[in-house]
């Protein structure tokens, strides 16, 4: 069983390993910053918004399984947050279209929460 990035260079493809955080229990996660037309508005002074790749690696548990997810988290100008997570595969494909869900889904949600 190998790790995404043993399978593809996913920083070449924008996504940047960060150390796990410690209130986190996956074990490593990448960010990518995405362009959107509508921005997070706690951060509405950068560009896009940040999605974020987890990795959970259950070898450890004696499993022959590494499993990922993307995580998504973003204020509206209302104050109410959206949140949205979803399960991949190990696949640049598979990656791709999870992120694209995810920021359809928050371009929808975020034009409700801005009305």
């Amino acid at each position: 069983m190998k790790t995404i990035d043993e399978i593809h260079d996913i920083e070449k493809e924008g996504w940047k390993l960060w150390k796990t955080n410690r209130l986190d229990s996956c074990d490593r996660h990448w960010f990518k910053r995405v362009d959107t037309p509508t921005r997070c508005f706690l951060n509405s002074e950068k560009r896009g918004v940040l999605i974020e790749l987890r990795e959970w690696d259950n070898r450890k548990y004696d499993r022959n399984a590494i499993s990922y997810d993307l995580s998504f988290a973003a204020e509206m100008a209302d104050g109410r947050w959206f949140r949205s997570q979803i399960g991949v595969e190990a696949t640049m494909k598979s990656i791709d279209a999870g992120v694209k869900a995810i920021l359809v889904s928050w371009e929808v949600v975020s034009k409700i929460g801005n009305n």
